[in-house]
């Protein structure tokens, strides 16, 4: 992983400037025996919980396709500089959680190009397989800034919008505090580092103050992948969601900048009269102003 994030630092875009970028029709496919030695470090470093511990986190295939969505983005034909792309949303849709001693094969490829305000938000999709039989399939949004030289109108003929879910964001704002469940999550000043070193994901902004620093950040910010994935280990234990199959949406609104306390509320969406759908936030809070860093649902959909 070190080597693809060196060829990601020197990685010259195609992209011309004025012009539509097109996305490479490439994907990357491999077949592994989960390590139960890495799947234990991942679980404990995330707070998987112990009586699910037989099943792997929600989060994990896409943790293991890390490398894969790195290797496409620094081929020749990629249009943007992979370091620098802001992780804007993910979306995890599981049939089923694959056992820990499971033997998968993992499919990414990169999905649709759709434009938004700040520049391109690339689509990467990944599909688990235990046998002939998905299991889950994850998306990743990233966001690459730019500036259009097209307006909105003539955009939306040549590229398409982003997914409704993103555009119209998660109503897990403003929560209903006499409803919700609070918990806190204390990120520690070098939570990045240990992270890096079981996902692979060793992008500077998550490692030191002053590689951050290189990079337009004031310190080292925690990578989004984990906080969801702290996140949805504190709601497996209080719900029974994650046993069927379901669907979990997050935003990454506001960077996690290191070291930060936070609280996960999280709350079960009545509105939709369905006891399994759970809106839920993450935020911190200085001088009684409250600033959201994750915004998540779980629709249980069957």
């Amino acid at each position: 992983m070190l080597k693809l994030y060196a060829q990601a630092a020197v990685h010259k875009p195609s992209v011309v400037a004025g012009q539509v970028p097109v996305l490479p029709n490439s994907s990357l496919t491999k077949t592994l025996n989960i390590d139960a030695k890495h799947c234990n470090h991942y679980n404990q470093l995330t707070h998987w919980r112990p009586h699910l511990a037989a099943l792997v986190h929600p989060n994990y295939a896409q943790t293991l396709s890390l490398s894969m969505q790195l290797e496409m983005m620094v081929a020749s034909d990629f249009p943007f500089k992979p370091i620098g792309l802001v992780h804007l949303a993910n979306q995890i849709h599981i049939n089923f959680l694959p056992e820990q001693d499971a033997r998968l094969t993992l499919k990414t490829s990169f999905g649709k190009l759709c434009w938004h305000k700040r520049g391109w938000v690339i689509e990467v999709i990944t599909h688990a397989y235990i046998g002939t039989d998905l299991a889950l399939t994850g998306k990743s949004y990233y966001l690459s800034r730019a500036k259009h030289a097209l307006n909105a109108q003539q955009l939306a003929v040549l590229v398409q919008p982003l997914p409704q879910w993103i555009a119209d964001g998660i109503n897990a704002h403003n929560l209903n505090h006499t409803q919700e469940t609070e918990n806190k999550l204390d990120f520690s000043d070098d939570i990045g580092r240990k992270y890096a070193r079981i996902s692979g994901d060793y992008n500077p902004i998550h490692l030191h103050p002053y590689t951050a620093k290189l990079l337009g950040f004031k310190r080292a910010i925690a990578h989004g992948m984990f906080s969801k994935a702290w996140a949805l280990s504190i709601l497996a234990k209080q719900h029974s969601a994650f046993k069927s199959e379901y669907c979990i949406n997050v935003l990454f609104s506001q960077p996690i900048v290191l070291p930060l306390n936070t609280k996960l509320v999280s709350q079960i969406d009545s509105s939709l009269h369905n006891s399994k759908h759970l809106l839920f936030n993450l935020h911190s809070e200085k001088r009684k102003k409250q600033r959201i860093h994750l915004l998540g649902s779980l629709q249980t959909l069957a």
